[in-house]
């Protein structure tokens, strides 16, 4: 959240100085030093109920009043900055393009095209709501898995060092060359464009709903009566359960398996059908936070994996309200449900329920 507003809109909300959460069986007076700031708390609440209206009205299409008072005075402070920067001279370009300066916030860009307060509300908004749970879900799912996974953890940490170092702050280039890296943020679990990547994969963005335009007529592929769409028929898409097709993935679609995006089985299953893998949908709509988002999850994954050797569940930790129901393990409609160790839940973006609690191990080196 703190990147998200300052690079948006050159705020940092400080979400870190709301102090640490502490699971459900540490001592109560650990639980009485979790602080937070009437800045944080504030925008935090707004930006939730904001989130929860926006979840509502893409599922079920509904018009609700809208909360993103939080952002009212920094949207007001940016147009009147503008505005005396302009001194009455200049007019907003309206429709003119311009190069974005160095240093610039998003919101100061924006405010050279339009002073309309909805607009530059709702801009801003969209684009947070990506900056934050995305990411963290991202993270959250990727470092599940890499708990559950030692093996993948030991070869990326191995590229790290290889790569950047044990201590070296990453580049660009280095994130180009780092393949295993992107391999395993795409891993195969869930992903950004409303949840996240190596959660990406397996824990892949949740839904995207479209709208037909005009009515069409979809054929069956496996020989079945062909289906007619009529023109303004709202269609719900499923990426997590598309990501999860052993049809469209191979036999091994539900493991999770970096190499897939590394090896033969790239060119036998994604090259030909890119629209297979939508974490961050497609075409022109493409997420515009899709290289911000890898460049921050590759930051942190590398600056962790600098610092610690090993991952682990700490499952003793887990609420036991937010814990697997042992039904799970028997259920024979769902393969990956009798694995998991959490419990998948979602709102605008996946996430996991009471938490994900690890245990890591420093280390100085491989």
């Amino acid at each position: 959240m703190d990147t998200a507003t300052s690079f948006l809109f050159g705020k940092d909300m400080r979400s870190i100085d709301a102090g640490l959460p502490y699971p459900y069986n540490a001592p109560a007076d650990r639980h009485a030093r979790v602080a937070t700031t009437d800045l944080t708390s504030d925008f935090a609440t707004a930006f939730q109920d904001a989130q929860t209206i926006t979840a509502e009205r893409n599922r079920l299409g509904k018009a609700h009043e809208r909360r993103a008072q939080g952002l009212d005075p920094i949207l007001k402070e940016a147009v009147a900055k503008k505005r005396t920067m302009a001194s009455g001279t200049q007019k907003i370009d309206e429709g003119g393009d311009r190069h974005v300066e160095e240093g610039e916030t998003m919101l100061e860009h924006l405010v050279n095209y339009t002073d309309d307060h909805t607009i530059l509300r709702d801009a801003v908004l969209n684009v947070t709501l990506a900056g934050r749970d995305t990411t963290a879900s991202l993270l959250t799912f990727t470092i599940y898995m890499l708990a559950e996974h030692p093996d993948i953890f030991a070869k990326l940490r191995e590229e790290i060092f290889r790569v950047v170092g044990p201590t070296q702050r990453p580049t660009f280039d280095d994130f180009r060359t780092m393949k295993y890296l992107r391999a395993v943020l795409n891993g195969k679990p869930f992903n950004e464009k409303y949840t996240s990547v190596l959660s990406v994969f397996l824990y892949q963005t949740h839904l995207h709903i479209r709208t037909s335009v005009q009515p069409t007529v979809f054929q069956s592929s496996k020989g079945g009566p062909p289906l007619y769409v009529p023109a303004g028929t709202r269609t719900f898409l499923t990426p997590i359960i598309m990501h999860r097709r052993k049809d469209l993935w191979g036999p091994d679609a539900l493991k999770f398996d970096p190499e897939r995006f590394l090896d033969e089985r790239l060119n036998k299953y994604l090259t030909p059908n890119p629209f297979i893998f939508l974490p961050f949908n497609a075409g022109p709509r493409i997420c515009l936070g899709q290289q911000f988002a890898y460049h921050e999850a590759s930051f942190f994954l590398v600056r962790l994996l600098q610092t610690f050797s090993s991952v682990s569940l700490a499952l003793d930790a887990q609420p036991p309200s937010a814990r697997p129901p042992a039904s799970w393990k028997t259920d024979d409609k769902s393969e990956w449900k009798a694995h998991e160790k959490v419990r998948p839940r979602s709102h605008l973006t996946m996430f996991v329920y009471g938490g994900l609690w690890v245990k890591m191990e420093e280390g100085e080196g491989i």
